[in-house]
């Protein structure tokens, strides 16, 4: 996951990264705001069978217990984040959600973050044609983890 964008109307108090890097970001609270009351405003969600699928598109609706089953699909995750990324406390603490939810013995969850990036900077390195050898180190973890676990 590069740069999940894990709370859709960028409500989560306890994320301070909102306001501290609203300058060095691509992306500002503003603008989350405004693209997850436009995805929320197609969303039936008074439907209890829409309900129950929220959490799939926003993880502040998922209920405790929601992740419990991933080690059962998935042996690996790796979530990347920006140091400058308006989203960063919202990935570390998702990263610590699914540690604590997985008591971290059952699968391999990782979060990076790329201490200067901004959202979905590892993107911005491929977008912008960078030579490997002038890849970000965020961007060469994330390349090197998919190496590891993708085969021709």
């Amino acid at each position: 996951m590069m740069g999940p964008y894990l709370d859709l109307l960028a409500r989560n108090p306890a994320s301070k990264s909102y306001a501290t890097n609203s300058d060095s970001d691509t992306i500002s609270q503003a603008g989350l705001e405004n693209f997850g009351q436009s995805v929320m405003a197609g969303i039936p969600t008074s439907d209890p069978e829409v309900a129950k699928l929220l959490p799939y598109i926003d993880s502040q609706l998922a209920p405790s217990g929601f992740y419990s089953d991933l080690p059962a699909t998935t042996s690996s995750i790796l979530i990347s984040a920006g140091g400058g990324e308006v989203l960063l406390d919202d990935i570390i603490q998702f990263g610590e959600i699914l540690k604590s939810t997985t008591n971290g013995n059952e699968m391999e969850i990782r979060v990076l973050v790329d201490n200067f990036g901004v959202h979905l900077e590892p993107i911005l390195d491929f977008f912008a044609g960078m030579p490997e050898d002038k890849l970000g180190g965020v961007t060469k973890d994330i390349v090197k983890w998919f190496g590891e676990r993708v085969t021709a």
